[in-house]
């Protein structure tokens, strides 16, 4: 549903996937992938490797719900994690909800 996307895009400071992958360095990548399997990476393969994440992550954003909801709560906090590459503010986001009863059970 595109509105749920543009909701948590709104409480994420309207961060997009596009937006989000493009400030990804191939620096930043090999600076984290380096350490982990001991090899290079080329910018070819960081390029591609955005291009996946970047289709996974709006498939994740326009899949359905699933379920009609009697109310769903989206809420986020701002955590200040340490990466391999130094300290960084990261958004946890956080979605609960409540399904709509399909029928009324008899007493």
């Amino acid at each position: 549903m595109d509105r749920l996307s543009g909701v948590t895009g709104a409480r994420s400071g309207g961060a997009d996937p596009a937006s989000i992958s493009a400030r990804i360095s191939t620096r930043q990548v090999e600076r984290v992938v380096t350490p982990l399997s001991e090899e290079t990476v080329s910018a070819q393969t960081v390029s591609k490797s955005k291009r996946v994440l970047h289709q996974a992550v709006a498939a994740f954003h326009r899949r359905p719900l699933g379920h009609n909801w009697a109310y769903l709560v989206l809420d986020g906090v701002w955590l200040k994690v340490r990466r391999a590459f130094g300290p960084q503010r990261v958004l946890l986001l956080a979605a609960y909800g409540k399904p709509k009863r399909m029928g009324r059970v008899a007493e």
